[in-house]
């Protein structure tokens, strides 16, 4: 059986049993313990399993960010570019008002999480 995890919002890279950053998040593992140990770590979240037979479902970015919503502490921790980045995700193509300032984006983040 194969495994997807995903590395949790505010999470900048980890390395250890996998290897996973912001850039490519997702990593793949073919073993429960591994699964398991990765997990309790508490830098990833389980994102799909599958069998041999199944074809292994591509999840969207737009998954992850509907999957794993930010609280403002993780957006508080986020760089600029990171909130712009999940602002411009999350509106998935729709026109987004400008923001002026931190408190600004974090309060437009978490609206567009609950649209």
């Amino acid at each position: 059986m194969k495994y997807e995890l995903i590395l949790v919002p505010g999470v900048l890279s980890y390395s250890g049993l996998v290897e996973a950053s912001q850039k490519d998040p997702i990593v793949s593992v073919e073993s429960k313990e591994i699964v398991d140990a990765v997990v309790d770590t508490g830098y990833f979240k389980l994102l799909h399993s599958y069998n041999e037979n199944e074809e292994a479902a591509v999840p969207t970015e737009a998954s992850f960010f509907n999957e794993e919503k930010y609280n403002e502490a993780d957006l508080k921790k986020l760089s600029k570019a990171e909130q712009e980045d999940a602002i411009s995700k999350l509106a998935a193509g729709n026109e987004v008002p400008q923001t002026k300032n931190e408190s600004e984006r974090i309060a437009l983040i978490l609206q567009l999480q609950e649209a």
